[in-house]
């Protein structure tokens, strides 16, 4: 047992010899501790430069935790004070603007602006009507086929003064004054008016009129009762006759005459009823 036990354990161990030199290795067996002794301390150093290393990054972290939470708590500050902004300007949209508004009470107050509005332009409208303006029913058929039984017509009265051509509203001392008449102006005071009853033709001043608004159904237009064919109109008066040459009593009658211009009650600018002719004249 002894001899296989020698066998088993390393030469070296025991002779204290370099194989190689022959050497003794005591002096291998005393630098042993001091290079685990330099190992220990390189280790020691190594480890303390990683806790110095951690500890800067932990005060780094600190410092950029610190910074960040100083920066969020700006923001953070900013961010309310520019919300209470908009918020404020959204107040003051709302308040000055109510088209930016989705509140219905607001949208219910825009609506009753508008009728107002509307109110105010119609009441405004009406006032310049009845003030400078008139409304006038037709009755009769004188002037058919410009005007019809039952047309309502508005009449302007401020500053009208006659003119060849147009309808006006008159009335006549000879007929009544009660009774407004629907007439065409053919001629003003101081003209000359010839008729061609045959021909159905008016001349004024030499100058046949082109009458493509009359009524013509027979074959002779109905003549006057006391005018010759060619006369002259007195200054102040204008001599009228309706569209409905046959069917008309007007100034080739003796019982309307020539219309004083003081009797002239205003022009025809529009037919407002019935709505489908609305319509104006020149």
């Amino acid at each position: 047992m002894e001899d296989k036990f020698k066998t088993n354990e390393d030469p070296e161990s025991f002779t204290g010899k370099n194989p190689e030199n022959g050497s003794s290795s005591k002096n291998a067996d005393t630098d042993i501790p001091e290079i685990r002794g330099f190992q220990s301390e390189k280790n020691v150093k190594e480890t303390s430069a990683v806790t110095e290393q951690e500890q800067n990054d932990i005060q780094i972290t600190d410092s950029s935790s610190r910074c960040l939470k100083d920066t969020t708590e700006e923001n953070s500050d900013l961010d309310d004070g520019t919300a209470g902004s908009a918020t404020d300007d959204l107040s003051c949209t709302k308040t000055d603007d109510s088209e930016n508004c989705d509140d219905p009470v607001t949208a219910l107050h825009r609506i009753f602006e508008w009728i107002e509005l509307f109110a105010l332009y119609f009441s405004i409208g009406v006032i310049i009507i009845f003030t400078f303006f008139r409304h006038s029913p037709v009755v009769g058929s004188s002037m058919f086929p410009t005007l019809e039984q039952g047309d309502v017509l508005i009449i302007g009265t401020f500053m009208y003064t006659p003119e060849q051509g147009d309808i006006i509203v008159c009335q006549s001392e000879l007929y009544g004054l009660e009774t407004p008449l629907v007439k065409r102006v053919i001629a003003l005071g101081g003209q000359t008016v010839s008729i061609d009853y045959k021909n159905w033709t008016v001349s004024v001043d030499g100058t046949v009129l082109d009458e493509v608004y009359i009524n013509r159904e027979a074959a002779d237009m109905n003549g006057s009762n006391y005018l010759p064919d060619t006369f002259t109109v007195p200054e102040g008066y204008v001599f009228v006759m309706g569209d409905n040459r046959n069917n008309s009593t007007d100034s080739r009658s003796a019982s309307v005459g020539f219309i004083d211009e003081r009797m002239v009650l205003g022009k025809v600018y529009f037919r407002i009823l019935p709505f489908r002719k609305i319509s104006a004249f020149n």
